[in-house]
């Protein structure tokens, strides 16, 4: 993975705990995390139950089985580790922030 540092590739959330995402790669089957501090400037929350890390700002949720795309930061064949950043996600996945100084607005929910 040395040779691919920089470049982007598809995969699947195989694992979700509290300190970030395991990641395995579709092209060659790597599997390494993606720390919850590479995620998105936002504080997640670690549910044990259905193994899911939520944002308390973006109510943005990842899950076993989600597709991400994610980005090998650093790769090191003595450390026998992988630094993966995750791939902002596509436009409307996420709520945008509201601007500072302002409150968010909420919509109603019919119930």
């Amino acid at each position: 993975m040395e040779s691919h540092v920089g470049r982007e590739f598809d995969g699947t959330i195989n694992g979700v705990t509290s300190f970030g995402l395991f990641v395995e790669l579709d092209e060659s089957k790597v599997n390494d995390l993606v720390q919850v501090t590479q995620l998105s400037n936002d504080f997640y929350r670690f549910d044990g139950v259905p193994k899911t890390l939520t944002g308390e700002r973006r109510s943005r949720e990842y899950r076993l089985g989600d597709r991400v795309r994610v980005v090998v930061l650093k790769a090191s064949v003595d450390d026998r580790k992988i630094d993966l950043h995750l791939v902002e996600e596509v436009v409307g996945a996420a709520k945008p922030l509201p601007e500072r100084g302002k409150p968010a607005k909420r919509t109603k929910k019919k119930y």
